[in-house]
């Protein structure tokens, strides 16, 4: 179910760019229903870098990296966000 919701949510985001809110408002949901999931922490950190809420997506991706410390993509989403927000040096511990 959360698998099929997830992507759901990817065709949103890839369909129309303008859907930031509302994929953000599915990720949010799905992570109250599922708080472990690791990809809702992945998709919401990354549309809230779109949206430039930088604190929020670093909060996030943390959290992606607490359930999965292994998880790749969390981890470079984490340092594109600590470099969009100016923490180059925090970034490239990242990548």
């Amino acid at each position: 179910m959360f698998e099929q919701t997830f992507k759901n949510i990817d065709d949103i985001l890839h369909k129309d760019a303008g859907q930031y809110a509302r994929a953000m408002q599915l990720f949010e949901r799905t992570i109250a229903l599922k708080p472990d999931y690791v990809d809702a922490h992945v998709g919401l950190g990354q549309v809230c870098k779109e949206l430039t809420l930088y604190p929020r997506a670093i909060q996030c991706l943390q959290q992606a990296l607490r359930l999965q410390p292994d998880h790749a993509e969390a981890s470079m989403s984490l340092g594109n966000v600590c470099y969009a927000a100016g923490q180059s040096e925090r970034a490239f511990e990242h990548y």
